[in-house]
């Protein structure tokens, strides 16, 4: 599936393009710089139930050096359609979901770095679902009965019973959750890193909308990175593993898992000298306690992108994320994002 998705990228939000135009016009230039090789793609998943199970992004083995800032704006927009139900329960997932994201991290000491990351969340009934329908009639691909329903319409609805556990009909946008990070450096040596990373989701996004968790959550990961020598270019591996804690969310009738793992691996190779090209496997283990297995069972998405260095320490990158366990995560997810250093 992932080679219908260029012809999607003119349908994209306004924003996304203006956000690039923006991006190359102020840094467009010739440049070597760390950022472009250690960066990680951001691209969290936009299931509306993914985000009111805070679940957490793929990180980085690499800190910002110490006395140094960064700081790093990305856009990301995701099309979603689930139409699942068992004897006592319905899930519906039809719509698109965006979020424009800000993270400022700082290196307070050469192996101890600290962030804060927010972001604004949108839920619409977005403009992709004929491209997608008219990709799958035109190669026999499944469609997932989206031919049953209209176009471009938001409906994200779960109910248990006759008892609506949360329930979204129409746009709504707003502040997602808060984010506080510690990353700490455990080995540093040429070509290799292992850092531990933590981060507490703060409840700041309205759950009621699915636009943030309605709890707090304590997220902890192990991250290795090695460059490889095997290939006939420069490549780094990347490895992470951890796992999330959170409360029962007050403010959504819903039951999670209070323990889940999650975990990444990825391969980032250079291309020519200011590009790299980046792919990562992403798994999150269910999150609810459900008898509806896009809810209960484990979601794997695949990541495919670049980044490209336009000035030292200015990076720009684009990512396309697949979902690999069919209905667990975005039918498909487009990410652009830009990051600097001072």
């Amino acid at each position: 599936m992932l080679f219908y998705k260029p012809a999607r990228l003119g349908v994209l939000s306004t924003r996304l393009v203006c956000f690039t135009t923006l991006a190359l016009i102020t840094f467009a230039g010739h440049g070597r710089a760390e950022l472009v090789s250690t960066g990680l793609l951001k691209s969290p998943n936009l299931s509306p139930f993914a985000m009111l199970a805070s679940t957490p992004s793929a990180k980085s083995a690499h800190l910002v050096p110490a006395n140094t800032f960064e700081v790093a704006l990305s856009h990301n927009i995701a099309n979603n359609f689930v139409s699942s139900s068992t004897k006592n329960e319905v899930l519906t997932l039809d719509g698109e979901s965006s979020s424009s994201d800000f993270t400022l991290s700082y290196g307070l000491l050469p192996n101890l770095e600290l962030s804060i990351a927010t972001s604004r969340v949108r839920h619409s009934g977005g403009r992709l679902d004929g491209l997608i329908s008219k990709w799958h009639r035109a190669f026999g691909l499944p469609n997932a009965n989206r031919e049953n329903v209209a176009d471009n319409q938001i409906n994200y609805r779960w109910a248990v019973g006759s008892e609506e556990r949360a329930s979204v009909q129409g746009l709504v946008s707003g502040l997602g959750d808060t984010i506080l990070g510690l990353g700490f450096n455990l080995h540093s040596s040429p070509g290799q890193r292992i850092t531990v990373r933590s981060s507490l989701s703060l409840p700041t996004g309205d759950a009621k909308n699915l636009l943030g968790s309605g709890t707090k959550a304590l997220s902890s990961f192990l991250i290795a990175s090695k460059r490889m020598h095997f290939l006939p270019f420069s490549s780094v591996l990347r490895l992470g593993v951890g796992t999330t804690l959170s409360h029962r969310s007050t403010k959504v009738d819903v039951i999670r898992r209070r323990a889940s793992a999650s975990g990444y691996a990825g391969l980032a190779f250079k291309v020519a000298e200011n590009v790299w090209l980046k792919t990562r496997l992403e798994y999150s283990q269910g999150r609810f306690e459900s008898s509806i297995p896009e809810l209960n069972q484990a979601n794997a998405r695949l990541i495919f992108g670049g980044s490209i260095a336009l000035k030292p320490n200015r990076v720009i990158d684009f990512a396309i994320a697949e979902d690999l366990s069919v209905a667990h995560s975005p039918d498909v997810s487009f990410h652009a994002g830009l990051a600097a250093r001072f």
